[in-house]
């Protein structure tokens, strides 16, 4: 360092600190030499694929787990209702005469489900903030790495139950479900793959790389379910897709070890932990940083706004579609599969050709983030009114054909979740990613449960009289969502140098 100029040494000094929405946190030349020429041990560079293929194995897994799941209860809740001192007349049935379908037993099985869902989502609501600042502080991939043991251990509950279940009954089910939720759950899982890729990329390419973390998922999806269904026919046991699960999460654990950690170092040396334990677990605390948070070149309101349109969005993002099929049109499973296999594919189109495509036209070859930015909010705002509309014709739809089109109609809601997250991203301190992203994660937790237990009460409830009045209902919300994206606005006599970010 003796032989550099003066000058050379201070410029260093300043481009190391002026790191902005332009440049990715991670940088991306790919030397062995830091800049003063000094070597170093070569180590993988960080990229959003890291983030993006472990998860689609996880998704894989997991997508073939949910009707084994209800199998398990059916077959635990059957024999205790069968072997209960009540039930001592049933009871000495043949085993194989013993109905499992009969509706005190499906009554069973639908509330054993209910506490199932709603132990992971109480649960991961309790301690997602927590988790957000751990990302910031931690690292990205610590907090993957512990949703991903999370789930391992929600697995490795389900396969014990299935090996002994006259022992544990379903009491390991449940405590599976909420050490899932205490490890981060889903929505923790989420938030760190999500800060990963915004840590990787610049707002140009996160839209896109967004698009491929959502079309990954949904492939894993597919091809999960139907592997899924191979290795039960395979191994005439429903209980077998636990045990291959296990085995694909293990690995998956694994190799977060060599998955390298994305957050500068800058980042990471300069953030000041201020806030206690408790703090870091007030979810109130955490939600009220989405009011308060400083956010460049959009409006003031932008984060609170673009928050909420995350919310109402997961609030109808599980609507009752195939159950209103089945029982208004008369649909067989066959037929919704049919529907199932059409709405993946088209979404899968939506993320993988035309998202990329209106992007690359929209935003071009330059780094313009303002233009980025109007991008975003008007894709928001689209995706937003097509799934309004979605709602709405699933509603008014009568036929078969009309049902189709209505959920084709919603595959153009794709336009607007890469374009959320992106926003969420972009507009705030690369420091405190994690942090927003764990608070619009427990927002969109208290959208889940709203879903879970309020969309299918409303539908049980008015199915006797308005079976659409679900869908209109999401129709609406589904505008308001879209309201608020029209609310959001990129503030014109910004002046957001790189260094003011700092």
């Amino acid at each position: 360092m003796d032989g550099l100029p003066r000058r050379d040494i201070n410029s260093a000094k300043s481009s190391s600190i002026a790191i902005g929405e332009v440049t990715p946190l991670v940088r991306k030349a790919n030397s062995s030499h830091d800049d003063l020429g000094t070597n170093r041990p070569t180590k993988p560079r960080p990229s959003y694929w890291y983030a993006v293929i472990p998860l689609s194995f996880t998704v894989f897994a997991a997508s073939g787990i949910l009707p084994s799941l209800i199998d398990l209860m059916n077959k635990v809740l059957c024999d205790r209702y069968y072997d209960s001192p009540s039930e001592v007349d049933k009871g000495a049935l043949d085993l194989s005469a013993r109905k499992c379908d009969i509706p005190e037993i499906q009554s069973l099985v639908a509330t054993a489900q209910a506490i199932f869902h709603f132990l992971i989502h109480a649960s991961t609501l309790g301690v997602v903030s927590y988790y957000g600042h751990l990302s910031d502080t931690k690292g990205r991939v610590f907090v993957f790495r512990s949703s991903v043991f999370g789930g391992l251990l929600m697995i490795l509950m389900l396969a014990l139950t299935a090996l002994y279940p006259q022992t544990f009954g379903l009491s390991l089910v449940f405590i599976g479900a909420f050490l899932r939720g205490v490890f981060g759950g889903d929505p923790g899982l989420m938030a760190a793959v999500k800060a990963y890729i915004a840590d990787c990329t610049d707002p140009k390419e996160r839209t896109i790389a967004f698009g491929r973390l959502l079309a990954s998922a949904l492939c894993a999806t597919v091809l999960g379910s139907n592997f899924a269904s191979f290795i039960i026919k395979a191994t005439a046991s429903t209980s077998s897709i636990f045990y291959v699960a296990l085995v694909i999460v293990s690995a998956i654990l694994a190799f977060s070890f060599l998955i390298p950690e994305s957050v500068h170092t800058h980042t990471q040396q300069n953030k000041v932990d201020e806030l206690s334990f408790w703090d870091k677990l007030n979810i109130a605390r955490s939600v009220r940083t989405l009011l308060t948070i400083k956010t460049y070149r959009v409006s003031r309101m932008a984060m609170p706004l673009i928050a909420t349109v995350s919310f109402l969005s997961s609030i109808i993002v599980f609507p009752p579609i195939l159950l209103y099929a089945m029982l208004t049109l008369g649909w067989s499973a066959f037929q919704a599969g049919l529907l199932m296999g059409a709405m993946a594919f088209s979404k899968l189109i939506m993320s993988t050709a035309i998202v990329p495509m209106l992007t690359k036209f929209a935003i071009g070859d330059g780094n313009d983030t303002g233009r980025i930015l109007r991008y975003n909010i008007w894709m928001t705002r689209i995706g937003c009114f097509f799934v309004a509309m979605e709602m709405f014709a699933i509603g008014l739809a009568r036929t078969n054909s009309e049902l189709f089109i209505a959920v084709l109609i919603g595959s153009f809601a794709m336009l607007s979740l890469p374009s959320v997250q992106s926003l969420m991203t972009t507009v705030i301190d690369p420091a405190d990613v994690g942090k927003v992203l764990g608070a619009s994660a427990a927002l969109d937790t208290i959208g889940l449960l709203i879903a879970q237990l309020g969309l299918n009460a409303l539908y049980s409830a008015t199915l006797a009289f308005c079976p659409p009045l679900t869908f209109y209902v999401c129709g609406v919300v589904g505008l308001m969502a879209c309201a608020c994206a029209f609310l959001i606005h990129p503030r014109q006599d910004s002046q957001s140098s790189n260094s003011s970010r700092e």
